[in-house]
């Protein structure tokens, strides 16, 4: 993951990076690795083609945490994820390889209803590639590769009937990435990207009549972004190594397409339709990045990053919960600028005890333009007018992060405490004063200790701890045409409850040292203290005579409404078998 030290190849984001690199398959011999739990099961296998020529490996996942989520809430009908991964492997030459991969992942949460039916979300993504290895001798690599990804997410109010609201993205893409050894103290990567979107900003489907009248159209949009990089690695001495890079980034939005001149006051001045199936607008940015360390001694060093980062999508959504949400994909226009970021960190790094112990202390500070937020009341169901509800402004971002690593011959484990503040100040809102931004944390503390005492036992715990995320709650409510409206002050001016969460597990290997057949047993206890993390907090229910939350009929009446919320899951205890040969 990169958080504070992009690297030229990759950008696109301003918060971090997650870069995920797929097994290759056994090119000799055939293996299978599989794992039977309650939460999880997995079935993984690998194996030449070609003995020494191709190679291929599948892996699929499930879970069967269903039924204990249905057991903590009887709501709950469907609970469960899946995903399937694929990667084949093809030498054609010493020189050449091709590479193909594939994922398809789908999440899916409903609720019963009333009435027999169920609501709720499910997502998926699929994604495929299909890459060039070349070798050009003993100092010039590339990477070439052509890309598919499909990303959709459905919100269904009536499952029976199919009527959900649907958004998803789509992107196709090539790129081609270049290495080249100079000499051992230069390194140069250098390439290109060239890719393609198409946003579905949201819309209603339903398998029951809909009237146009009353379901508003929203437009599909197309935009295109390609970008060139260049960075160099340079070992200057025995304690310098300078790294500097710089990418450049040309996105555009395509035609044909339509949309809305907005002035000040967020009020529609004019309507813009491009027929053409060109780009019609652009933005052009460049991303300069330097990274130094600096060796005081064997045990000792200093690191230095700067970089600067441009996100040209984002997702606008009516809820900090992955689980009531409705999502929209909407990327940069000529109203929505592209949003930056300026990063500037350093780095502490020490080994202690014959460098048994590692301890880092990191600190940032991170400016970031262009942030979007919401008006008070805004609607992101179905509006053809959605830039009409955003406000823009930036954000401070600053904080340190400690970490001690300890790793001893029986046993090895990590702390870490982080302290994040990230205040946003965004024209319109909040009386224009600075407010908490959803990423900010004023604290975040983890540890996590193994203990292997012998060879058949293994013994893992880990604790998380961190502040909640800011919100909104209202602070009134009036009445309007028989409905209560929520009045709300100021913005992020509570906090969820902080996040608590204490994990241990067990694990005793049945087989004897050196057996190609490997397979041992993990009894794990998740949330051992059955400690109650809120997923989402309501504000529109009332209290029955049974002592029920319920959602009342008829908000006229002068009904008192109580804070109400959902924990989604408590202690989970989980027995799983894995294999391996």
């Amino acid at each position: 993951m990169y958080k504070s030290d992009f690297p030229a190849y990759v950008g696109g984001k301003l918060s971090s990076i997650l870069e995920v690199k797929t097994k290759e398959g056994n090119t000799n011999r055939f293996s299978m690795a599989g794992e039977l739990g309650l939460i999880t099961s997995r079935l993984s296998v690998e194996g030449p083609l070609f003995k020494k020529k191709s190679s291929f490996f599948i892996s699929y996942r499930k879970s069967h945490i269903e039924k204990l989520i249905q057991k903590a809430n009887a709501n709950v009908s469907d609970f469960q994820f899946s995903d399937l991964n694929a990667k084949f492997n093809f030498s054609i030459n010493d020189k050449n390889r091709l590479l193909f991969s594939f994922y398809s992942g789908r999440d899916d949460f409903f609720a019963k209803k009333w009435n027999g039916d169920k609501q709720g979300i499910n997502w998926g993504n699929n994604l495929s590639s299909l890459r060039w290895n070349r070798t050009y001798g003993l100092k010039l690599f590339s990477n070439t590769t052509l890309y598919l990804s499909n990303y959709n997410y459905n919100f269904f109010t009536a499952f029976n009937s199919k009527t959900r609201w649907y958004s998803g993205i789509a992107s196709q893409g090539f790129k081609s990435d270049f290495i080249y050894f100079q000499n051992p103290s230069l390194t140069h990567y250098f390439g290109m990207n060239l890719s393609r979107y198409q946003i579905k900003p949201g819309m209603i489907l339903s398998n029951n009549y809909l009237s146009p009248e009353y379901v508003p159209q929203i437009d599909e949009m197309e935009t295109g972004d390609s970008h060139l990089y260049y960075s160099a690695n340079l070992v200057l001495n025995k304690r310098i190594t300078l790294r500097c890079g710089l990418r450049t980034s040309l996105f555009s939005n395509k035609g044909p397409a339509k949309w809305y001149a907005l002035n000040e006051a967020y009020d529609i001045t004019d309507t813009i339709v491009e027929k053409g199936k060109g780009a019609f607008n652009r933005y052009f940015r460049a991303e300069p990045s330097v990274s130094c360390t600096y060796l005081i001694d064997s045990k000792n060093s200093l690191k230095f990053n700067y970089f600067r980062a441009h996100q040209y999508f984002q997702i606008l959504s009516n809820s900090i919960s992955p689980f009531t949400s409705i999502e929209v994909w909407h990327p940069s226009t000529p109203i929505v600028k592209p949003q930056s970021s300026d990063q500037f960190s350093m780095g502490y790094f020490t080994g202690l005890f014959n460098n048994s112990l590692n301890l880092s202390v990191e600190l940032f500070y991170k400016y970031m333009q262009h942030q979007f937020d919401y008006n008070n009341q805004s609607n992101l169901l179905l509006n053809p007018f959605i830039e009409k509800e955003l406000r823009f402004g930036s954000t401070h971002a600053y904080g340190s992060e400690i970490t001690l690593k300890k790793d001893f011959v029986k046993w090895q484990g990590n702390v870490g405490y982080a302290y994040c503040r990230a205040l946003r100040k965004t024209d319109g809102v909040n009386n224009n004063k600075p407010y908490p931004a959803y990423s900010d944390r004023p604290y975040d503390f983890s540890l996590f200790v193994q203990y292997q005492p012998n060879y058949k036992w293994l013994l893992t715990s880990g604790v998380i701890y961190a502040a909640g995320m800011p919100y909104s709650p209202p602070t009134g409510y009036y009445n309007y045409m028989g409905y209560k409206v929520p009045v709300y002050s100021l913005k992020n001016n509570a906090r969820m409850p902080d996040y608590f969460r204490w994990d241990v597990s067990f694990q005793r290997t049945l087989n004897k040292p050196g057996n190609r057949w490997e397979h041992y047993l993990t009894f794990s206890v998740v949330n051992i203290t059955n400690h109650k993390n809120p997923v989402f907090i309501n504000f529109n229910k009332i209290v029955d005579e049974n002592g029920n939350f319920t959602v009342p009929s008829n908000y006229a009446y002068d009904n008192f409404l109580s804070t109400s919320q959902i924990i989604l899951i408590g202690i989970i205890p989980s027995v799983k078998y894995n294999f391996k040969f």
